[in-house]
């Protein structure tokens, strides 16, 4: 579809990077997760 041919130009990292796997997603977000409140310094929550 033209969408995804946009997607890959534009941004090709985003069909390398996630492709779509909900498994590498989740890790990426656990990661932010992870980083998000040592950033702040304790937001609780």
């Amino acid at each position: 579809p033209k969408f995804r041919e946009a997607i890959q130009n534009t941004f090709p990292w985003l069909l390398t990077c996630c492709q779509f796997n909900e498994k590498e997603c989740e890790d990426a977000n656990d990661a932010e997760a992870d980083v998000a409140p040592s950033e702040g310094g304790g937001g609780g929550g």
